[in-house]
């Protein structure tokens, strides 16, 4: 067997290269390459050219023997194969008439969704197309029906999910449908008649439903910030102030921080909206100045503005302080001794949304552990913070300053995450009462006023 490699730009089998493959070795013809570098092999198998990809053997022509050359259709179909390999290698040379089944339109989705999607997000597309698989593993995908996609969404119902995110993940195995319809995988009919699956409904379906996330008081806020340490604690004001997302927070550095004018302005690389090409500008004006200052002193521009590692070193200079026994010399031998091994599981450079949330998780745990239990402080996360900023700023300034602040593009997603209606029903209410009891009290005033004034006639 002879193979040729893929550049076309090289002798083989010790043969000069002439004629047709002369002409693809032409650099106006040189092919594209992929990210790792590596394009299968055209090989010779009898008397076709082939490549094995996948664990599989495409034939892609003739390989003409008197010359030893591949055919001039084979060098074009093994083009085509290259160019489609750049954009997904799992899909390369497959048509929807090879019969693809669940298995590989699941794996090459997945593979396409690694890099390209939030882990959080791929997460989910993961648990999604996992079920399907489990199911209708070697099914033809042109066999999955409105009915086999009912099937798996009762499993998502039947392991307690909620129905929100039972439709979610509806949803993604119909994008792996979309997305195998423009790679030539699944028949547009076998989408369009997955589209026809309505949502599970409210009150018609046994999948509970979740509560709906609200905004944590200042109150609550305050009372666990002292039980932080002082770089979360700085996380969580800078968030307060600001109505970050959490993650925009975790990836802060200071090369993303325009610190040239009164004003500061932090223009996160990636953030939730990056894929639609939505600009992100966080003003920071001169509280949150002061608050980030102490962290960005000695730090490079693309170092990690609230360090994990920093933030490690807090809690044990505070668990130390907040020691009552000696330490033993024993003691301080081990913790020298810990200090030069390596953690199994090294800290990362940035926080991550999760380690941010379990921080002030354990934080509240460890204040409780030593609070009565009428002074218990309540659990609350990083998204509700970005809740109860908003709803102040909307009830203080309006919606569509909310909406700015907050980075939304529509009024409409600010209403999700506005509160406020309920703090100016609140207010309308106490100061309604207060108008009455001040009403009532001149009222009295003035009939006893009244009374004396018709005793002394």
């Amino acid at each position: 067997m002879v193979c040729v490699v893929g550049n076309f730009g090289v002798s083989f089998a010790d043969t000069k290269i002439t004629g047709n493959f002369a002409r693809y070795s032409n650099p106006d013809f040189a092919m594209p390459k992929t990210k790792n570098g590596h394009v299968p092999k055209l090989c010779r198998n009898g008397l076709y050219a082939v490549v094995y990809a996948r664990g599989e053997k495409l034939r892609l022509g003739k390989w003409d023997k008197a010359t030893d050359l591949p055919t001039e259709s084979a060098l074009k179909a093994y083009a085509r194969f290259v160019a489609e390999w750049v954009i997904s290698p799992f899909t390369a040379g497959k048509t929807r008439q090879d019969g693809v089944t669940i298995n590989e339109l699941a794996a090459a989705f997945l593979t396409e969704k690694k890099s390209t999607t939030l882990k959080n997000d791929y997460w989910s597309y993961n648990v999604a197309m996992t079920t399907v698989q489990q199911l209708y593993d070697d099914v033809p995908t042109d066999s999955f029906s409105p009915k086999s996609l009912k099937a798996v969404r009762n499993v998502f119902v039947e392991r307690g999910y909620s129905r929100k995110y039972c439709n979610r993940l509806t949803n993604m195995i119909r994008t792996a449908f979309r997305w195998g319809v423009a790679e030539e995988l699944v028949k547009e009919a076998t989408y369009n008649a997955l589209k026809c699956v309505s949502s599970l409904v409210e009150g018609r379906t046994t999948a509970p439903e979740t509560k709906k996330r609200t905004d944590v008081s200042d109150e609550t806020v305050e009372a666990t910030l002292p039980h932080l340490t002082p770089t979360v604690a700085a996380m969580v004001r800078i968030q307060k102030n600001t109505a970050m997302r959490p993650s925009e927070v975790c990836r802060m550095t200071p090369g993303q921080i325009d610190q040239t004018g009164n004003i500061w302005y932090y223009r996160p690389v990636k953030h939730k909206g990056t894929w639609r090409n939505h600009d992100r500008c966080i003003s920071l004006g001169i509280q949150e100045q002061n608050i980030l200052a102490p962290h960005l002193e000695g730090k490079k521009k693309d170092d990690a503005v609230f360090s994990p590692h920093i933030s490690m070193s807090e809690y044990h200079k505070q668990q130390a302080e907040q020691r009552k026994s000696k330490v033993s010399p024993s003691q301080q031998k081990r913790h020298e001794r810990s200090l030069q091994r390596e953690r199994k599981k090294p800290l990362q450079p940035f926080w991550q949304t999760e380690s941010y949330s379990q921080s002030i998780k354990h934080a509240i745990n460890r204040a409780n552990s030593t609070l009565p239990k009428s002074e218990q402080i309540k659990h609350w996360t990083p998204y509700q913070l970005r809740h109860a900023a908003i709803s102040h700023i909307a009830a203080t300034e309006g919606l569509d300053v909310a909406r700015a602040v907050a980075g939304q593009k529509t009024i409409n997603v600010t209403q999700h995450y506005n509160h406020s209606a309920k703090m100016v029903a609140t207010d309308y209410m106490v100061k309604r009462d207060r108008e009455m009891r001040e009403k009532s009290a001149k009222a009295s005033e003035n009939k006893d006023i009244d009374n004396k004034n018709n005793a002394q006639d």
